[in-house]
């Protein structure tokens, strides 16, 4: 295995006395992490703490840290198309998901990994409910649900044929799911059967909820080629916009009910501190795309995209 020093090239956050006084939580500092030898769309990004985690995206190459993402391990995954999605449920158990239908496992936290099934269509989203019950969303509105810690996968209906992003659970029996036209998806009972909530023009990409009655969905709007933020205050039924950007957006996470971060095209990074009503930009200190963002504690957070990483962290 190679690793993979990661060249810190900005540091970025001068925070003016005034806005300091006037906001008792400063933005997050932000830093620029880039490396040559880590190449390509990196498309998901997942840490089981603060100093642990995974990289996947294209090529064949999945990347782990065990410091933060100061050092980099590469791992050939055996694949030669790209990875969308990864999720450890310890340690040293973890699946990633991608092209062509590919669901791939590691027991060993990342070192080998083997293709342990393969389904028709691309999968964009994995996540783990506990070590036993897990879910993958794909392309013609695939839902796969797993309950015996991924050693065997059913197919689940789910009402449409439009691809499936993105997968949030707010605990054990309610979860939800979006895509593309606007394909937004209800559980109540452990992923059992599905709930078509809403169909429209928007082109959904990310989903997070906060509680079971307020979540948020990222994406972009067809019709006006914007990116859009939506938010639900009564689990799912009703959807209103927060947010319009010039650029689409990617992924979506909250780190409390008030504070959330998305990501998305041409390095756009946005917060808002309010509970999504108002969304600010920050200075992410790249142009290239955005693809994911994830917060393993309140404080500290990593973003991936092309040849791009950052991590956020006070």
């Amino acid at each position: 295995m190679k690793k993979i020093f990661v060249i810190v090239v900005s540091i970025i956050i001068v925070c003016h006395f005034s806005a300091c006084k006037k906001d008792e939580s400063p933005e997050l500092p932000e830093i620029l992490i880039k490396s040559e030898d880590i190449k390509g769309g990196l498309m998901s990004v997942f840490f089981l703490d603060n100093n642990t985690g995974w990289i996947v995206g294209n090529y064949d190459t999945i990347y782990k840290t065990t410091d933060g993402g100061r050092w980099w391990t590469a791992t050939a995954s055996g694949e030669s198309g790209y990875l969308s999605s990864v999720f450890f449920v310890d340690e040293n158990k973890g699946f990633c998901v991608g092209d062509g239908g590919t669901i791939l496992e590691t027991s060993n936290g990342g070192k080998t990994w083997i293709n342990i099934d393969r389904w028709d269509g691309n999968l964009n989203a994995v996540t783990f409910l506990s070590t036993e019950r897990g879910f993958i969303v794909g392309d013609v509105g695939t839902i796969l649900k797993t309950e015996n810690g991924g050693a065997t996968w059913d197919y689940v209906r789910s009402e449409t044929r439009y691809c499936l992003t993105s997968i949030s659970f707010v605990d054990e029996n309610v979860g939800y799911i979006v895509g593309w036209a606007g394909a937004i998806l209800k559980t109540l009972d452990s992923g059992n059967t599905w709930t078509l909530l809403n169909g429209n023009n928007l082109w959904l990409e990310s989903v997070n909820f906060v509680d079971q009655n307020s979540g948020f969905a990222a994406g972009k709007d067809l019709l006006t080629e914007k990116g859009v933020i939506i938010k639900t205050t009564d689990g799912g039924i009703n959807w209103t916009t927060v947010n319009q950007s010039d650029k689409g957006l990617f992924s979506i996470c909250f780190t409390t009910q008030n504070v959330g971060y998305t990501t998305g095209w041409d390095g756009v990074l946005l917060k808002t501190k309010d509970g999504g009503s108002n969304w600010s930009t920050m200075e992410s200190g790249t142009v290239n795309h955005l693809f994911s963002i994830y917060f393993p504690s309140k404080n500290t957070g990593f973003v991936v995209g092309n040849n791009t990483i950052i991590k956020l962290s006070e």
